[in-house]
């Protein structure tokens, strides 16, 4: 039995997850390397403990996060990132989606702005679904060819009643994930907002012999030192950590393979803690075996906001 997808039933997929509101984790997801300027792992000492908070469910909000696009500007069929933005209201309201560019550097005396603002109207119940790469003239495009970069969507004026969801598609590796946007309201008792996370990972050469790769976004309107955040791995035996690193960026945004962090590791299965320290953020994974499929989900909130 082949574990590889054929381009119409992934779009059959995506048309169904888009109807039903079910995008939660696709069963496959697109790994994308980047050249956002990362740097590796340096000393530091263990997050503290405290006690284990469950993913909070999906609510309504004010303002969203789409954490990270990917829109590959070489091919046509090569991935690209849509969204669908839902008004739960009663009256029709503004949405804002605000485009942010993955590098943009951190600056303690000047939050990032955006690279453009895309403005929604939406009637009551009404849902939206956009394709990122209609707006690729107004992105910022690396070096590879492919951009990168995360969406703030916030609404105008209106009540807190928004949703919705992301995917990613890629019709030449026949691969596509997807996930809902994110409460970033730090006002919401439902917000998806975290300093601390904690995720599995799995480098199997037998199953995900592409590893897993992280998903990094770390809130950029908060006064915090820079962008760095600690990790310890564990294995499967539980018990102390293997070790306690940090790992700095100059991005808001960026993915960063488990190998890149977990070097001299010899465990192919286990977990890792991730701590924001003075900052907050939001972490997922992707788990890929190479021409076959690949696993998308987020990490556990150890230490809500």
């Amino acid at each position: 039995m082949s574990w590889r997808f054929s381009g119409v039933v992934v779009k059959l997929v995506i048309a169904l997850m888009l109807v039903s509101g079910l995008v939660r984790s696709a069963a496959a997801q697109v790994v994308e390397t980047g050249n956002n300027e990362i740097s590796g792992p340096q000393q530091l000492s263990a997050p503290q403990s405290g006690s284990l908070i469950l993913n909070k469910a999906g609510t309504t909000a004010s303002r969203l996060l789409l954490p990270l696009y990917v829109v590959d500007t070489t091919s046509t069929g090569g991935p690209t990132t849509f969204f669908a933005i839902l008004n739960e209201s009663g009256s029709s309201i503004s949405v804002d989606a605000k485009y942010y560019d993955a590098d943009t550097a951190y600056d303690p005396m000047s939050p990032p702005t955006p690279r453009f603002t895309q403005s929604l109207s939406l009637m009551p119940k009404q849902i939206q679904t956009i394709d990122v790469r209609s707006n690729i003239q107004q992105l910022a495009i690396d070096g590879d060819g492919v951009a990168r970069g995360y969406i703030v969507f916030e609404t105008v004026g209106g009540p807190a009643a928004i949703h919705g969801d992301y995917f990613r598609i890629d019709d030449d590796g026949n691969f596509a994930s997807g996930s809902r946007l994110l409460n970033i309201d730090p006002a919401s008792n439902g917000n998806d907002l975290c300093a601390r996370f904690s995720i599995r990972f799995l480098d199997s050469a037998l199953l995900f012999d592409s590893g897993t790769v992280f998903n990094v976004w770390f809130q950029p309107d908060l006064p915090y030192e820079g962008q760095a955040f600690a990790y310890s791995p564990f294995d499967l035996s539980g018990g102390d950590s293997l070790f306690d690193l940090s790992f700095p960026s100059n991005n808001f945004a960026f993915e960063v393979p488990s190998s890149l962090l977990l070097t001299g590791v010899s465990t192919e299965f286990g977990s890792i803690e991730f701590d924001f320290g003075g900052g907050i953020g939001h972490i997922s994974a992707i788990m890929s075996a190479l021409g076959r499929l690949s696993v998308g989900f987020e990490a556990t909130c150890l230490d809500p906001i």
